[in-house]
Protein backbone atom coordinates (compact mmCIF):
# COMPACT_ATOMS: atom_id res chain seq x y z
CA UNK A 1 0.00 0.00 0.00
CA UNK A 2 1.38 3.37 -1.00
CA UNK A 3 2.20 6.13 1.48
CA UNK A 4 0.11 9.30 1.46
CA UNK A 5 2.99 11.30 -0.06
CA UNK A 6 3.52 8.74 -2.83
CA UNK A 7 -0.19 8.57 -3.57
CA UNK A 8 -0.36 12.37 -3.77
CA UNK A 9 2.51 12.40 -6.27
CA UNK A 10 1.03 9.57 -8.34
CA UNK A 11 -0.30 10.18 -11.83
CA UNK A 12 -4.03 10.62 -11.96
CA UNK A 13 -6.24 7.76 -13.08
CA UNK A 14 -7.80 8.21 -16.52
CA UNK A 15 -11.12 10.02 -16.87
CA UNK A 16 -14.25 8.19 -17.87
CA UNK A 17 -14.01 9.94 -21.25
CA UNK A 18 -10.73 8.19 -22.01
CA UNK A 19 -11.37 4.57 -20.95
CA UNK A 20 -14.59 4.67 -18.96
CA UNK A 21 -15.21 4.03 -15.31
CA UNK A 22 -15.25 0.56 -13.84
CA UNK A 23 -19.01 0.76 -13.38
CA UNK A 24 -19.51 1.71 -17.04
CA UNK A 25 -17.44 -1.34 -17.97
CA UNK A 26 -19.52 -3.55 -15.70
CA UNK A 27 -16.42 -4.49 -13.70
CA UNK A 28 -15.64 -4.57 -10.01
CA UNK A 29 -11.99 -5.44 -10.58
CA UNK A 30 -9.35 -3.60 -12.59
CA UNK A 31 -6.07 -5.23 -13.53
CA UNK A 32 -3.13 -3.09 -14.60
CA UNK A 33 -0.36 -5.01 -16.33
CA UNK A 34 2.92 -3.87 -17.76
CA UNK A 35 6.65 -4.33 -17.61
CA UNK A 36 8.69 -3.36 -14.58
CA UNK A 37 9.49 0.33 -14.42
CA UNK A 38 6.35 1.41 -16.32
CA UNK A 39 4.79 3.32 -13.35
CA UNK A 40 2.19 0.63 -12.61
CA UNK A 41 2.32 1.17 -8.84
CA UNK A 42 1.70 4.90 -9.10
CA UNK A 43 -1.06 4.41 -11.65
CA UNK A 44 -2.72 1.67 -9.56
CA UNK A 45 -2.61 3.80 -6.41
CA UNK A 46 -4.26 6.68 -8.26
CA UNK A 47 -6.91 4.40 -9.77
CA UNK A 48 -7.66 2.72 -6.42
CA UNK A 49 -8.03 6.14 -4.77
CA UNK A 50 -10.31 7.35 -7.56
CA UNK A 51 -12.67 4.36 -7.39
CA UNK A 52 -12.44 3.97 -3.61
CA UNK A 53 -11.01 0.50 -4.02
CA UNK A 54 -8.41 -1.81 -2.57
CA UNK A 55 -4.95 -1.85 -4.15
CA UNK A 56 -3.60 -5.39 -4.38
CA UNK A 57 0.02 -5.85 -5.42
CA UNK A 58 0.17 -9.37 -6.89
CA UNK A 59 3.93 -9.72 -6.28
CA UNK A 60 3.62 -8.52 -2.67
CA UNK A 61 0.71 -10.91 -2.08
CA UNK A 62 2.86 -13.80 -3.36
CA UNK A 63 5.75 -12.73 -1.11
CA UNK A 64 3.39 -12.54 1.88
CA UNK A 65 2.19 -16.09 1.18
CA UNK A 66 5.80 -17.31 1.11
CA UNK A 67 6.65 -15.42 4.30
CA UNK A 68 3.57 -16.85 6.08
CA UNK A 69 4.64 -20.37 5.16
CA UNK A 70 1.20 -21.37 3.89
CA UNK A 71 0.89 -24.36 1.59
CA UNK A 72 0.56 -21.97 -1.34
CA UNK A 73 3.54 -20.00 -0.04
CA UNK A 74 5.68 -23.14 0.14
CA UNK A 75 4.73 -24.01 -3.45
CA UNK A 76 5.66 -20.48 -4.58
CA UNK A 77 8.95 -20.60 -2.65
CA UNK A 78 9.87 -23.94 -4.24
CA UNK A 79 9.31 -22.47 -7.71
CA UNK A 80 11.34 -19.38 -6.84
CA UNK A 81 14.21 -21.47 -5.47
CA UNK A 82 14.18 -23.55 -8.68
CA UNK A 83 14.28 -20.35 -10.77
CA UNK A 84 10.91 -21.10 -12.37
CA UNK A 85 8.11 -18.70 -13.24
CA UNK A 86 4.92 -18.70 -11.18
CA UNK A 87 2.13 -20.36 -13.19
CA UNK A 88 -1.05 -18.37 -13.82
CA UNK A 89 -3.14 -20.83 -11.80
CA UNK A 90 -0.99 -20.15 -8.73
CA UNK A 91 -1.15 -16.41 -9.21
CA UNK A 92 -4.92 -16.67 -9.48
CA UNK A 93 -4.98 -18.39 -6.07
CA UNK A 94 -2.77 -15.60 -4.69
CA UNK A 95 -5.21 -12.98 -6.03
CA UNK A 96 -8.21 -14.82 -4.57
CA UNK A 97 -6.61 -14.90 -1.12
CA UNK A 98 -5.70 -11.23 -1.35
CA UNK A 99 -9.27 -10.32 -2.25
CA UNK A 100 -10.61 -12.29 0.71
CA UNK A 101 -8.35 -10.31 3.05
CA UNK A 102 -8.97 -6.89 1.47
CA UNK A 103 -11.91 -4.66 2.10
CA UNK A 104 -14.86 -4.77 -0.30
CA UNK A 105 -14.47 -4.17 -4.04
CA UNK A 106 -13.62 -2.53 -6.30
CA UNK A 107 -10.18 -4.10 -6.45
CA UNK A 108 -7.21 -2.75 -8.39
CA UNK A 109 -4.58 -5.40 -9.13
CA UNK A 110 -1.02 -4.38 -9.92
CA UNK A 111 0.51 -7.21 -11.95
CA UNK A 112 3.74 -7.59 -13.87
CA UNK A 113 2.86 -10.78 -15.71
CA UNK A 114 -0.67 -11.86 -14.82
CA UNK A 115 -2.87 -12.12 -16.73
CA UNK A 116 -0.65 -12.56 -19.77
CA UNK A 117 -3.15 -14.15 -22.14
CA UNK A 118 -6.85 -13.80 -22.91
CA UNK A 119 -7.31 -17.25 -21.33
CA UNK A 120 -5.81 -16.00 -18.06
CA UNK A 121 -8.15 -13.00 -18.20
CA UNK A 122 -11.08 -15.38 -18.67
CA UNK A 123 -9.91 -17.51 -15.72
CA UNK A 124 -9.69 -14.41 -13.55
CA UNK A 125 -13.18 -13.32 -14.58
CA UNK A 126 -14.58 -16.79 -13.87
CA UNK A 127 -13.30 -16.37 -10.33
CA UNK A 128 -13.92 -12.69 -9.51
CA UNK A 129 -16.50 -11.51 -12.06
CA UNK A 130 -16.07 -8.89 -14.80
CA UNK A 131 -12.57 -7.40 -15.09
CA UNK A 132 -11.34 -4.25 -16.79
CA UNK A 133 -7.79 -4.87 -17.96
CA UNK A 134 -5.51 -1.89 -18.54
CA UNK A 135 -2.11 -2.41 -20.14
CA UNK A 136 0.66 0.13 -19.86
CA UNK A 137 2.49 0.14 -23.19
CA UNK A 138 5.92 -1.45 -23.09
CA UNK A 139 9.09 0.49 -23.62
CA UNK A 140 10.96 0.31 -26.91
CA UNK A 141 12.62 -3.03 -27.45
CA UNK A 142 10.64 -4.83 -24.72
CA UNK A 143 9.64 -7.84 -26.82
CA UNK A 144 8.10 -9.84 -23.97
CA UNK A 145 5.82 -7.01 -22.85
CA UNK A 146 4.91 -6.21 -26.47
CA UNK A 147 3.88 -9.83 -27.09
CA UNK A 148 1.85 -9.86 -23.87
CA UNK A 149 0.05 -6.66 -24.89
CA UNK A 150 -0.86 -8.10 -28.30
CA UNK A 151 -2.21 -11.31 -26.74
CA UNK A 152 -4.35 -9.41 -24.25
CA UNK A 153 -5.66 -6.95 -26.83
CA UNK A 154 -6.92 -9.90 -28.87
CA UNK A 155 -9.60 -10.36 -26.18
CA UNK A 156 -11.19 -7.07 -27.24
CA UNK A 157 -11.61 -5.95 -23.62
CA UNK A 158 -8.17 -4.59 -22.93
CA UNK A 159 -7.43 -0.90 -22.79
CA UNK A 160 -3.93 0.27 -23.66
CA UNK A 161 -2.91 3.14 -21.43
CA UNK A 162 -0.64 5.67 -23.09
CA UNK A 163 1.14 8.23 -20.98
CA UNK A 164 -1.21 11.04 -22.05
CA UNK A 165 -4.23 8.99 -20.91
CA UNK A 166 -2.62 8.48 -17.51
CA UNK A 167 -1.76 12.14 -17.12
CA UNK A 168 -4.95 13.74 -18.45
CA UNK A 169 -7.15 13.66 -15.32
Amino acid sequence: VESAAAAAAAPAAPRATSVGSLAEMGARTAVVVGAEGEAKTAYCAALAARVGGSLLEVGALAEAEMHAGSELGRELAALQEAGKLRPAEMLLRVVQRGMMQARAPPYVLNAVCFPKTAKHLEQLEATVGPVACFVLPPGPGDKLATAMLKRLQASGRVYEMRSQAIDEA
